[in-house]
């Protein structure tokens, strides 16, 4: 819960505006603004809640927001960033590393050890290994 509440924290501290709407989630760059479209009232779980304002607030903070008719190629490599600073913020590779030798080493019990869902602990492999970094789990 001290992970979402510091995300909140960064979007008031960034001035990045949150709306709610109904469906996933979105961001949108207006001049300098940035707003974040999110389903505050979905039920969710905190955990997927914390994953997809990460991901969002990624967008702002690598500035990798595009319009909908961007190319598939661009959309993907935005995706990838905003995904990647998620990752470094809510599970920083000294922190995996560290969950690990504590005989974290099943995906499921990573997912445990961070609450985070399973997809966002195998999505955090796939972004440190293409960093080059080992992952043991």
């Amino acid at each position: 819960m001290e992970a979402l509440f510091a995300l909140y924290e960064e979007m008031h501290n960034s001035a990045i505006y949150l709306f709610d709407f109904c469906g996933k989630a979105a961001t949108v760059k207006m001049e300098d603004y940035y707003g974040i479209f999110f389903d505050t009232m979905a039920n969710r779980t905190i955990a997927e809640e914390k994953e997809i304002i990460a991901h969002e607030l990624g967008h702002c903070k690598t500035g990798t927001t595009h319009s909908i008719s961007s190319s598939f190629e661009l959309i993907e490599r935005h995706e990838y960033r905003a995904d990647k600073w998620a990752i470094h913020e809510l599970i920083p590779f000294e922190d995996l590393q560290k969950a690990i030798k504590e005989g974290n080493t099943e995906i499921w019990q990573l997912a445990e050890y961070f609450n985070e869902t399973e997809d966002f602990i195998r999505r955090t492999e796939y972004i440190y290994q293409c960093e080059g970094k080992f992952f043991d789990g």
